[in-house]
């Protein structure tokens, strides 16, 4: 594989990565309002943080452990913010194909 497709695949392969890591927080942080009854509901990536202050506001332990939750959500975000800039300057990548015909 030459250098600029094996970058491309690099690139692609550590931005799924975080895009994976950051399913994951939000969903730890969509569990812990659950554990008393509260339902986050629909959210977009603007209401998300938001959404979830409201619900834990006035219980101190669920606020502490949203709040860290959060930054790392907020890190991430940038990150994966950060790979959909590079994709939008330096795609589409080239992807080979195997076509097999039956002879």
């Amino acid at each position: 594989m030459s250098e600029k497709p094996a970058a491309g695949q690099a690139l692609l392969t550590a931005r799924k990565l975080i895009q994976g890591k950051l399913h994951d927080i939000e969903m730890s942080i969509r569990g812990i309002p659950c554990g008393f009854g509260l339902n986050v509901g629909p959210t977009t990536r603007r209401t998300y943080a938001a959404r979830i202050g409201e619900l834990i506001e006035g219980h101190p332990t669920l606020e502490a452990i949203a709040a860290s939750r959060l930054k790392v959500r907020d890190a991430l975000t940038n990150e994966f913010a950060g790979f959909e800039r590079k994709d939008a300057r330096h795609g589409p990548w080239p992807v080979r194909t195997t076509i097999h015909v039956d002879s």
